[in-house]
């Protein structure tokens, strides 16, 4: 539940980026995929902070 929190808050800053390189298409999928992964890290230990690295290509 807090991963799913965390990850609206990280979309509502990076979506405009990440959509005008490659489209709205991914977003939900994206967004997702990092929700479950936050979760999982606060089970193994405790978040103060969250930040994205991020690196993407687009494919041909």
């Amino acid at each position: 539940m807090r991963g799913e929190f965390i990850a609206k808050y990280h979309r509502a800053v990076y979506e405009p980026l990440l959509i005008a390189g490659f489209g709205e298409n991914i977003m939900d999928e994206l967004f997702s995929r990092f929700a479950k992964l936050i979760a999982q890290l606060i089970e193994i230990e405790t978040l103060e902070f969250t930040n994205i690295v991020l690196f993407m290509t687009k494919n041909p």
